[in-house]
């Protein structure tokens, strides 16, 4: 099966938006990623988990006390732990309660997995599903996914993506059609024949700052331009594309761009130099 997934990596750089379009609306909700698509981005990064009733739901945090009113609804149930709750409780909170700025209009909840296949997959969105387990692995989880895929007829948009890479690999027998990416946040010695032949994924999603820097973005004299491109073109070669998280910072979108990146994951989908 061809997908939009595995196109060749000197066609235009993806744009994914992180959560949505996090920066300009609340994360992992329906309105951020319908606004990240409406800014012109080519799809969407999303989390998921598992709810106390076997659905796959969306949402970054293991606990809902960040990003929802949980907490203020249900104060007997701390930690608020997400597969504590069900689907329909999921729901009922409000998952805009801790976003600052202007709202777009739209309903701001807990979304399903199934809900967001069918808002975006007639857009035509990529979609970058991230399977949650870290701290805490959902038994399950990845069959739900590959359900909800299927009823959508989704195969063509998604991409698995997880830290677990064990995950990966059965992900890749359950499902070889589907796409799979390793994230990463740690240097990998040989990030290209790690992905293809120990992980038998097809694209590197490395961090790009901070703590986070799996790519060499940054030396004593500042951005390793040398590095970056050295990792990409060794990944190229092996046939695996490389999408960074999460690049905000305009100056490094830039030199990330030129230096040939297939994507860039955003927290804000207006990325400069695109």
């Amino acid at each position: 099966m061809s997908t939009r997934w595995s196109r060749a990596p000197l066609d235009r750089p993806w744009i994914l938006g992180h959560r949505g379009a996090r920066s300009l609306a609340p994360e992992n909700t329906l309105p951020s990623f319908q606004l990240a698509l409406d800014l012109g981005a080519d799809g969407i990064e999303l989390d998921l988990h598992l709810s106390q009733d076997g659905v796959a739901v969306v949402h970054h945090d293991e606990s809902l006390m960040r990003c929802t009113d949980a907490p203020q609804r249900w104060p007997s149930r701390a930690p608020w732990s997400i597969e504590s709750f069900t689907a329909r409780e999921l729901a009922e909170l409000d998952a805009a309660c801790a976003f600052s700025g202007a709202l777009p209009p739209g309903r701001y909840h807990v979304p399903t997995l199934d809900e967001v296949l069918a808002a975006l997959v007639p857009r035509g969105a990529l979609l970058d599903l991230e399977l949650k387990t870290i701290p805490l692995a959902h038994a399950g989880l990845l069959e739900r996914v590959l359900e909800s895929i299927q009823r959508a007829g989704a195969e063509a948009q998604v991409l698995l993506s997880s830290f677990d890479h064990q995950l990966l690999r059965r992900a890749g027998e359950l499902a070889p059609e589907i796409p799979r990416g390793v994230l990463s946040a740690e240097r990998l010695v040989d990030a290209a024949a790690y992905v293809r032949e120990a992980v038998g994924a097809q694209i590197f999603l490395p961090g790009a700052a901070g703590a986070c820097a799996a790519l060499p973005t940054q030396t004593s004299r500042g951005f390793d331009r040398a590095g970056v491109a050295r990792e990409i073109e060794r990944c190229h070669a092996a046939g695996v594309l490389v999408v960074p998280w999460t690049v905000n910072d305009p100056a490094q979108q830039r030199a990330l761009l030129e230096l040939g990146v297939d994507g860039l994951c955003t927290d804000d989908p207006r990325v400069a130099g695109r």
